[in-house]
């Protein structure tokens, strides 16, 4: 089984990158080279490169022209800090016409990222998508190039490209999250942020993705001393790329305020009242039905968020998955109470979760 190298940022050599008619045709690998081949991976998975790169050698000795065990030498080459015999092997592998292309094409852009060659990166990104445009992780990876190049805007439509491609990626659904935060687009960012969580859970990006999923719930207000813990800071963006949200975006501070106003009065005079799940979860309601109200608003739908979203939101809240969906991302959160609410509930989480597995946006 080939493998694919998700590294933090994957680039690629334009020199390596040609045309169909100018590759050169591949020798199949026979039974006995793939049993070299996967010996050499049973080694590389045990970080035993040297003795991974022994076994992919004697297979490339029989099959010079063997892609999987070129992919393969130059994974572990790569993985050990071989750079350069990283590169070499895999710009051989390149010029051959096989179905792992794009993978040997990564392990170069994995190299070439190392060397800093962003430009020429985000230039090659360009040229391999044309020759393999439904492969989600170039459109990924160039997100990663054209973030670190400060280009955010064409970033993020490289991230929606790859969630179209593929919805379950949890890696795009963080990213765009993160854009989005750092325009101050809160709802937006949140139903992003929510997908993630219900992908991925119990990570420190889970659970640094849950501390801004509070900050957006309670309203995006700073947080203040105990003295101050009722005041608002409303702060909002006037970009409405993604749909116009104002609305929901004070209903949910105004809400935050509230409850805090409600909760410490209710401990001041009856002491402890609702536990932190029953905070988060009343809050994570609250918010998923206050933003589907949005779906007949903001029309047309021409934005990401509207198009891909606010449909996903709107079925979660019709086919009455709330309560399960707000405890999954509770759950991920890693906020007490939530784990043992999931297994007390098992039926409604069967379903939510097979639902989702079959969910896709609507055309």
């Amino acid at each position: 089984m080939i493998r694919w190298l998700l590294a933090t940022a994957l680039f690629l050599s334009a020199a390596a990158v040609g045309s169909a008619q100018d590759l050169l045709s591949e020798v199949p690998s026979t039974p006995e080279q793939d049993s070299l081949i996967a010996i050499g991976i049973r080694w590389h998975d045990r970080k035993d490169f040297d003795q991974a790169i022994e076994f992919y050698q004697k297979a490339l000795q029989k099959n010079p022209a063997n892609t999987r065990a070129l992919y393969e030498l130059a994974f572990s080459h790569y993985a050990q800090g071989e750079l350069e015999e990283a590169l070499q092997t895999a710009m051989e592998g390149a010029r051959y016409n096989s179905a792992i292309l794009p993978e040997l094409y990564m392990i170069i852009a994995s190299v070439y990222d190392d060397q800093e060659a962003s430009e020429q990166a985000i230039e090659t990104y360009h040229k391999a998508i044309a020759i393999s445009p439904k492969f989600f992780l170039l459109h990924f990876n160039l997100a990663l190039a054209l973030t670190r190049a400060e280009q955010g805007r064409e970033a993020e439509a490289s991230l929606q490209e790859a969630l179209r491609l593929n919805p379950f990626h949890p890696s795009s659904h963080l990213l765009l999250a993160q854009h989005w935060v750092a325009r101050n687009l809160r709802v937006p960012a949140l139903m992003a942020y929510t997908h993630f969580l219900i992908l991925e859970g119990g990570t420190q990006r889970a659970q640094d993705a849950a501390a801004v999923v509070v900050e957006i719930l309670e309203g995006g207000t700073d947080k203040q001393s105990s003295k101050e813990k009722n005041v608002i800071n409303l702060s909002f963006s006037s970009d409405t790329s993604e749909g116009n949200f104002t609305m929901q975006e004070t209903t949910l501070s105004l809400f935050a305020a509230t409850n805090r106003i409600v909760e410490s009065a209710l401990v001041d005079s009856l002491g402890a009242y609702r536990t932190n799940l029953d905070q988060y979860i009343q809050q994570l309601r609250s918010a998923v039905r206050l933003i589907t109200d949005a779906t007949q608003k903001n029309t047309p739908a021409v934005s990401f968020t509207q198009q891909f979203y606010l449909p996903w939101y709107s079925e979660i809240v019709r086919l009455n998955h709330l309560d399960v969906f707000c405890h999954l991302v509770a759950a991920n959160c890693m906020i007490p109470g939530a784990e043992s609410w999931l297994t007390e509930h098992q039926e409604e989480k069967k379903a939510f979760t097979s639902w989702i597995k079959e969910y896709r946006t609507p055309k």
